[in-house]
């Protein structure tokens, strides 16, 4: 009898140790699941099927022309990262395609650029900064990208049966063919869209005064006010926070001597110095001929990207609810200088009488300077009060500044309240 009853007991141990591990095999292919549907809808690389890196190439502003019926209408977008970024994800990869495949260009008139704007279906990409073409392909996986020079706008638009791509440079405007890229590509990515009464200003005679592509929106931009704060304040020797970000510039904590002169730090290791002003900027000189800490590779598109993810480690790591994007890549007389900004809420960040977050001077294949501007940035709740466009744009006309793009930008003259006013490139306020 007890031995029956103990085989029993044994017979009921094995149905519960199945049903136990049937349970758990089911609970993990389920999280399996939610963990694969969280992936793909957060991927940007999945939900595009371009370049890993596309979203270093998102556009700050962009502006999309339909047909509506027997209209014409366009949506625009700007200073809403967002929806910019919703924007940008539904038409990379046809502009990743159009780069990939793009033909010689050839040079046009303003007209030409104009009736591109104009024509449906159109993409129009502003990227803010002055991006190279051939690293603005190899953010996107463009492969076997021809093109050269320096673009800040470009425009996928339909041309006859096909796409063309069209990009400012340097004042002039070119055109290629991108026989890759179909119309009914362009459609399928706008499709749901509806016109929001975006316009350029070449097309309204209230905004005669401005840069011809400055884009406008019927509604008056509404940006918020935002604290302004250096993280680094009172980070002395042997503070965490001080120390993670030596480690990402490759100082390691163990052998790093600080001392204090002036109010500036200066953060020595082997030949190299670091020097930390108290508000918040990190400088590096490499001294000639003897320090090779920093070299990078040898193509430019290379040396960018190694360049911002140094600045997305330190700068970028720390700065709130601001974003890095390249702002230019210059030659300077100590070499090519490439720069990043902040970007909050989509509007530009002008820093003292520096725009750029991040400055990297790399000569051959060495980093060999660096200023870095450390910032963080918090939004408030409440919106700040900004001119409405038209009466900017007269106010620009009165100053006798006609011609120039008008933009709005956060003014950091290291004050911990910032708020958002009207700017033109070169002109200052408005």
């Amino acid at each position: 009898m007890n031995k029956r009853l103990l085989e029993t007991g044994k017979s009921l141990l094995i149905v519960l140790l199945a049903c136990s591990a049937l349970y758990l095999t089911a609970r993990t292919q389920l999280g399996r699941g939610l963990l694969s549907h969280q992936s793909q809808s957060t991927s940007w690389q999945k939900e595009t099927s371009i370049g890993p890196q596309a979203e270093l190439a998102r556009p700050a502003r962009m502006a999309a022309t339909l047909s509506v019926g027997d209209e014409i209408a366009r949506y625009g977008v700007q200073y809403d990262p967002a929806a910019c970024d919703n924007l940008f994800q539904l038409t990379a990869r046809p502009l990743m395609e159009a780069l990939s495949c793009a033909q010689t260009p050839q040079p046009i008139a303003r007209t030409g650029w104009e009736t591109a704007l104009n024509a449906a279906p159109g993409i129009y990409f502003d990227l803010q900064g002055e991006v190279p073409l051939q690293v603005l392909s190899a953010w996107l996986g463009a492969e076997g990208c021809a093109l050269e020079g320096t673009v800040r706008r470009l425009v996928l638009s339909a041309s006859g049966d096909g796409v063309e791509l069209y990009y400012q440079e340097a004042g002039a405007y070119y055109v290629c063919a991108a026989p890759m890229v179909t119309q009914s590509q362009l459609e399928e990515a706008l499709s749901g869209l509806t016109g929001n009464q975006a316009q350029f200003a070449f097309e309204e005679d209230s905004y005669a005064a401005l840069d011809p592509d400055t884009l406008i929106l019927p509604q008056t931009p509404s940006l918020p006010a935002c604290t302004a704060l250096n993280p680094l304040e009172n980070q002395g020797e042997g503070s965490a926070l001080l120390n993670s970000q030596l480690s990402a510039l490759t100082f390691s904590p163990d052998t790093n001597h600080i001392y204090t002169t002036s109010g500036t730090q200066a953060i020595r290791s082997g030949n190299d110095t670091l020097r930390l002003d108290q508000n918040g900027t990190m400088t590096y000189h490499a001294l000639a001929g003897e320090s090779s800490r920093y070299r990078l590779s040898g193509r430019l598109a290379e040396q960018v990207e190694e360049c911002r993810a140094l600045a997305q480690d330190t700068v970028g790591a720390l700065c709130g609810d601001a974003r890095l994007y390249l702002q230019s890549i210059r030659q300077t007389d100590q070499g090519t200088a490439v720069e990043f900004g902040y970007l909050l809420h989509g509007a530009q960040v002008q820093l003292g009488s520096e725009s750029y977050a991040a400055q990297f001077v790399i000569e051959g294949d060495q980093l060999t300077q660096f200023t870095l501007h450390y910032r963080t940035y918090q939004s408030l709740p409440e919106q700040a009060l900004v001119l409405p466009e038209v009466q900017a744009a007269a106010a620009l006309q009165a100053l006798g500044r006609s011609g120039q793009e008008l933009c709005l930008v956060y003014f950091d003259s290291g004050s911990d309240r910032l708020s958002p006013a009207w700017y033109t490139e070169g002109g200052g306020r408005v």
